[in-house]
Formats: structure tokens, sequence, C-alpha cells
């Protein structure tokens, strides 16, 4: 009793010391990109139900929904956008706990569960806001009672594990293979122990099945089948199951494409294979291998062959990285509890031969641990002083700068942006690598030609990003100036603000700038200020836009507070029209006045 007690208090003191870990980075480290995108797409405009969300594989229903609820309680920090993945790292920490104490072998269990909470690049998910780490303990969770059902077969068991596999696919719909074949499971169960259960405990289960597994998952199918009709299911390729999905996973889980891993990966997924194989074959039953303990065999085999039938029969992108990170715990639930179910015939020289390699997860989190970055996406960390940076230059030069760069650092600075109060201009990055704006955000060791036109202000050493300023701002005449009236409170669409013939400035630059008093009684105001180049034919040859929800939430008339620059590069051939107009997309009410348009044409030598 004092050794379980003793286990217990060091599994706690881990706890909290990785709880606080997490913690720590949620509020420290800069958004990424798909975290900026969730943000702006589907949190701060508190739409994320489909049919009537944006369209995008990047929308874990789940998570966006608990981050908004976050967010409108919280405010928009990272720390807040990430609180919904970071509460539930102790849902997934306990029900690693819980599944561990199936294990007979306390050195197999401990094993298990320092396998699954010291991989770090597999926690760090917790720390963001995106659907993954949320769905791995609402898996976990399923699983776990799951386990119970074959023990207990109680109905508070199949509709709890039903309940967190559904909601494990709201969070993150990659999970739908692991949805049916728990489902299966549990059917299974239902059909064994009917006579025992009798009918109507049967009867109850069977409903309990459709209402909270059956009914959400089918939901989920016809999600999926629209995301694959608009060409959404993109990540990922049809190269192979083992040239993406598990060398991708190699990658992601160790930061190393080492061919030893691999090696690794086959022998035990054969070791798995002659444990299962030996198991049927010594009992010569089926019932021998219908238990808990060859749960996540089950999981594994069964997520594999479904990714092999998905990709050559309805050519499904194998999954990549991220989206394939569920098989990492089957992974490992397979290896070591098919091993424990061999109970006393391994001796412990043998034991201590296999469980080896898995020690490799503690020692790469030492390594690995920081405060600073996301592992798996390290060029995408823009520091905060970039943004503060270019804002202390706009103050000093009471100019508003122009920022290139490339399109991934778009949304990171647009976040940066709107935590600031929206002041400055959006990245343009359509004609990225260009050598015009007044700064850059970007890798030089892309493009050195760069350094012939700009200065370094500061660099990254972990993005390996730099920002870069202009050695001499380029000149500019001015081609024209307009002001216009206010047409009143309104719900048009599309509310022109200056429209011109460019006929004449074929080839040439043209510099944007543009100001106006909004007012909008819808918060956010999903709105975009539009530049747009037109042919001869009517057809769009340039197009640039600033949004507006992307800059802040509300609108309330201060004068001037909206100014924004916008660059045209190159008008091409048969360029015709210029028009700058505010694109209102949900045709909500606003009221725009104090607008004042110019046009400046650079000289670029």
């Amino acid at each position: 009793m004092k050794k379980l007690l003793s286990e217990k208090y060091i599994y706690f003191i881990l706890f909290v010391f990785l709880f606080i870990y997490l913690a720590l980075r949620a509020s420290l480290i800069p958004l990424v990109h798909d975290e900026a995108a969730t943000f702006f797409h589907y949190i701060h405009k508190a739409s994320f139900i489909p049919p009537h969300a944006h369209w995008d594989a990047n929308n874990h229903i789940l998570n966006s929904a608990l981050s908004y609820y976050s967010y409108y309680l919280f405010g928009s920090s990272e720390l807040v956008l990430r609180l919904p993945n970071l509460l539930f790292f102790p849902l997934f920490f306990f029900f690693t706990y819980q599944i561990s104490k199936e294990l007979s072998n306390k050195t197999l269990r401990l094993t298990f569960i320092i396998s699954l909470v010291f991989a770090h690049n597999f926690i760090e998910y917790f720390a963001f806001t995106r659907g993954y780490g949320m769905s791995m303990a609402l898996l976990l969770g399923a699983i776990w009672y799951l386990i119970r059902v074959f023990k207990e077969s109680r109905l508070t068991d199949y509709f709890l594990s039903a309940l967190f596999m559904s909601l494990a696919i709201s969070a993150n719909l990659t999970l739908m293979n692991s949805a049916i074949i728990i489902t299966g499971i549990l059917f299974i169960q239902i059909i064994i122990n009917f006579k025992m259960s009798g009918i109507s405990k049967s009867i109850k289960a069977l409903l309990i099945l459709i209402i909270t597994s059956v009914i959400p998952m089918i939901a989920a199918v016809f999600l999926l089948l629209e995301f694959k009709a608009k060409g959404l299911l993109y990540y990922g390729n049809l190269d192979g199951i083992w040239d993406l999905t598990v060398q991708s996973l190699i990658e992601l889980f160790t930061d190393s494409d080492s061919k030893l891993i691999g090696i690794f990966i086959i022998a035990y997924s054969l070791l798995i294979l002659l444990v299962f194989g030996r198991t049927l074959l010594k009992e010569k039953s089926i019932n021998s291998v219908w238990k808990s303990h060859f749960v996540f065999f089950y999981l594994l085999v069964g997520n594999v062959i479904a990714i092999l039938i998905l990709g050559k029969i309805l050519e499904v992108n194998y999954p990549e990285d991220r989206t394939g990170m569920y098989l990492f715990p089957y992974f490992i639930g397979s290896s070591i509890f098919l091993l424990d179910s061999m109970k006393i015939e391994i001796n412990k020289k043998l034991l201590v031969v296999f469980v080896l390699p898995f020690m490799f997860f503690p020692v790469h989190f030492l390594y690995s641990m920081n405060l600073t970055h996301a592992s798996f996406w390290k060029s995408e960390r823009m520091p905060h002083r970039f943004y503060n940076e270019v804002a202390a230059d706009a103050k000093t030069n009471h100019v508003n700068p122009t920022i290139g760069g490339y399109h991934v650092r778009a949304l990171c600075w647009a976040y940066e942006n709107f935590r600031h109060g929206g002041g400055l201009n959006q990245i343009q990055t359509k004609n990225y690598p260009e050598m015009i704006s007044d700064f850059q955000i970007v890798d030089i060791q892309e493009h050195q030609e760069w350094l012939e036109d700009y200065d370094i202000v500061d660099s990254d050493d972990i993005s390996k990003l730099s920002l870069l300023k202009r050695k001499n701002n380029l000149k500019s005449v001015l081609i024209n100036q307009a002001s216009k009236e206010t047409k009143g409170w309104n719900k048009y669409p599309f509310y022109n603000l200056y429209r011109s013939n460019v006929d004449t400035l074929v080839g040439e630059t043209l510099l944007l700038s543009i100001d106006f008093t909004l007012n909008a009684k819808k918060e956010p105001f999903i709105a975009w200020v539009v530049a747009q180049v037109s042919d001869e034919e009517k057809k769009t040859v340039r197009y640039e836009f600033i949004s507006l929800d992307w800059k802040k939430t509300k609108w309330k008339g201060e004068k001037g507070n909206f100014s924004g620059h916008i660059i045209i590069h190159q008008l091409p051939k048969k360029s015709e029209k210029l028009s700058i107009y505010i694109w209102n997309m949900k045709k909500e009410e606003f009221l725009v006045d104090d607008i004042s348009c110019s046009i400046d044409k650079l000289i670029i030598e």
C-alpha cells in the first residue's frame, strides 16, 4: 500500500512539472500560422459550425468552439487561446495513468507512462490552439472506458467510451477510422455479452451506441465527404504509408530521419505480430486474443489497414506527421501491452533489453525542452520584437510602412497587429520575393540579393528569419488624390472608395494610400478593403486586400481609425481600371466617412 501511494505521489509530481512546463510554453511561444488561421477564421468570427463556417480542414471544431469561449471570456492572448488544450492535459495524464494500471508488470507500466508523457513533440500539442492535443486526451478516455467494457460491461462504460470518441473526432477528424474500430468493438461486446446481460441491457447498450457514436460518426462522414469534394483533404500524399506516414512520424517525434529508428519500428512491429500470433496459436481460441490487452493492437492494425484501403481505393492521402500522430500511442500501447500479456514468460534481462529503446523519450524530452518555439514549426517562429521594431520605426518616422514576406508569415503578423490595435499594414505576400516593401520578414538565405537594398534590423537564431529595412526609401510621384463624402449608414456588399483609369500606367508599380473613418455595428465587422485592377475585358489582373477583421474587433467611428497602404506591383499589359472598395461580406450595417485615397507611382531604379 505504501509503495502504491509513493508511486502515485511520484506521478503527481511528474504531472505538476509537465503541466507547468506546458503552461509556460502556451504563454511564451508566439502563435504559429495554423493557430493564427484558426483564430481569424473561426474564433474571432465566432463561426465554427459547418456549413456556415469557413470551409477548411484547419477547423478542428471542438477546439475552435472551446477556444472561442475562452477568447470571449478572457481575451486574445496566446495563453487564453491555448487554454482549452492545456486544460485537457490533466485528462490525458489521468487516462494514461489509469490505462497503465492494467499492466501487471511494474517496469512495463512505468515504460508506458514515460513513453507517452515524455514524448516532447507529442505533448507540446497541448500548448497549441489546435485540435490534436485535446483529441489525444479524449482518445485515451475512449480507450480506457473501452477497456472497462471488457472488464465489467457497464452501460456507463459503453456511454463514456462512445462519448469520448465522438468528442475526439469533433476535435480531430483524422480519428474517424479509430472511431469506427472502437464502435465496432463495442458492438461486438454487446453481442458477446448478450446472454449474460439480457435483452433489456443489450438494447440499452445498442441505443447508447447509436445515439452517442453512430449518429455523430455519420455526421462526420458527411463532413469528410464534403471536404474531399472541395479538395480540402490536401495534407499528405499517396507516396506510401512507409515513405510518408512512418517517415514523417519518425521526424515529428524524434527530430531525426535516422534509419536506425526505422529498423527499431520494423523490429517491434514484427514482435507485436509475433506475440499476437503466438498467443492465438497457443490457446487455439479467438477468446485468447479478444481481451482488453489487445485493444491497442486492434486499433493499430485496424488503422493501418484502413489507411491502405482508403489510399488505394478512394485515393485519400496517407496521413503525414501530425495528421497521423494517433498511431504513436497505438504503437506504444501495442508493444507494451502485448509483452505484458506474456506475463512471466519473459525474464528480467530480456525485459530490460525491450524497454531500453523507450528511454529515448525522456532523454529527447530533456534535450528538446524550450520556452521559445514549436518543435515542428521552427521556421514559422516570428519573434514579438519584430513587430515592436516596425511599430517603433512607424512612430518615429510618422509613416505606416509596407511589409513584405512569405504567405505563412501573414497571419502571424496579423495576430501581432491585432493584439496591438491594428495600426500597422498587413504583410503583402502575392509578389514574394520582391524588393519594394519598406520592410521584409524573410530568410535571407533564400535570396541573398535582398542585402543589396536592405539592412538587417534583427534576426532570429531559431527560425533563421530576419527583419530587413530598406537602405533608402523609394521615391514616388503623386498620380492622383481624391476624397469622397459619406453615403450614410448602409448595407451595401460593395462600397466604392475610388475608381480611375490606369491604362497609361502599364508596367508601373503603384502605392495606394487609403484613409477613412469607419463605424460598424457588427463586432467583428467581416469586410475587406480591396484594390482590384481589371483589363479591357473586365478580367481581374491584380487583386490585393486588407482584412478589417484582422485589424480589430470594434470600429466605433473614431476619426481616421483606418489607414492603410497597398502596393500594386507592375501593372500588366491591357490594365485599364483600378477600383478600391469595401467588400462587406455579411452585408452588415456600416458608415464610412472622411474618405481619402491617393495613388503614387514608385520610382524603381
